[in-house]
């Protein structure tokens, strides 16, 4: 990791939270920086946050401390290669969605092991985190898993007018600047954090190469799993209903609720892909909350699916 060893002391977090730097393991030995944040007060849960592809844990900071203030620890980790668990140089760094879900997995497996028999846990999949959700070995073992924006990047779901400038950026300029980097630097095109090349290729080659193929990936879609929501806002370009019924089409037998995010609805002119974990959208906070823990004292009324 970019900053070695985690520093074993607690420090607060934002809204009072108590937050811990940890170190997590991967199956395959690689070392993952995350946070531990804990429930303000006596625990209701715990719940695991993945984030999406380029998107560093510091991202979620404000929702997850939002989550740790009404009960629930949180457990927040960026992904091989992102963030703090990012080597020196991504050239030649080996990491891609099958890793991902490695990493996915020493994270549930922990928060599992912390929560022992007495919590529940939830997994929330921010983007692709959230697509992972459902190949993670520890997957049937959740109370809940919960998605924004949770989708599989083929070509032909992005919207018009958006669909062909988005697919040539990312099926067009991102192998390209692949293969001249060695990693895709995203950062310098201010689209977020710089990405492995195998997660970038993997990306890049959607149109052509399925995601999750093979008769192992097929088995763990089609196991029986708690209770799935698929959320993502009106106005997600990436996750558009096409997206999502693509989605779905990798999920025979498995129920599975769907809901639209109507930013209007709770006073916003847009949420888009990204900003639902914002605090500008914390109004809409809430709506997550009653997917992971539908009985909290503090949801007065339901929330339509």
């Amino acid at each position: 990791m970019r900053h070695g060893t985690a520093a074993a002391a607690s420090r607060p977090a934002e809204i009072g939270a108590t937050e811990r730097r940890i170190v997590l393991r991967a199956a395959d030995g690689i070392a993952l920086a995350a946070s531990w944040v804990d429930a303000v007060g006596p625990r209701r849960g715990v719940v695991v946050l993945a984030p999406a592809a380029g998107v560093s844990q510091r991202f979620y900071r404000r929702f997850v401390s939002w989550l740790a203030q009404r009960g629930h620890a949180v457990l927040v980790f960026d992904f091989r290669g992102i963030g703090e668990s990012r080597p020196r140089s991504l050239r030649g760094f080996d990491a891609d969605f099958d890793h991902w879900v490695l990493d996915l997995d020493a994270a549930l497996a922990h928060a599992l092991d912390e929560a022992g028999s007495d919590l529940p846990v939830a997994g929330v999949g921010h983007s692709i985190g959230g697509t992972l959700l459902f190949m993670a070995e520890h997957a049937p073992r959740l109370r809940a898993l919960v998605t924004v924006g949770a989708q599989t990047a083929h070509w032909h779901d992005y919207p018009h007018p958006q669909r062909w400038p988005m697919a040539l950026l990312w099926h067009g300029v991102m192998p390209a600047l692949v293969g001249t980097f060695g990693y895709f630097p995203a950062r310098a095109l201010g689209l977020g954090e710089d990405l492995p090349r195998g997660v970038a290729m993997q990306w890049a080659l959607r149109p052509w190469r399925p995601l999750f193929a093979g008769a192992d990936a097929a088995a763990r879609r089609r196991r029986t799993l708690p209770a799935v929501h698929l959320m993502a806002a009106r106005d997600d370009v990436f996750a558009t209903p096409a997206a999502v019924d693509r989605l779905l089409a990798l999920l025979p037998g498995v129920a599975v609720q769907r809901h639209v995010i109507e930013p209007a609805a709770h006073g916003l002119a847009r949420i888009g892909h990204f900003d639902l974990f914002r605090e500008r959208c914390a109004a809409a906070w809430p709506l997550l909350l009653s997917r992971i823990d539908p009985h909290h004292p503090s949801l007065t009324t339901r929330t339509a699916p």
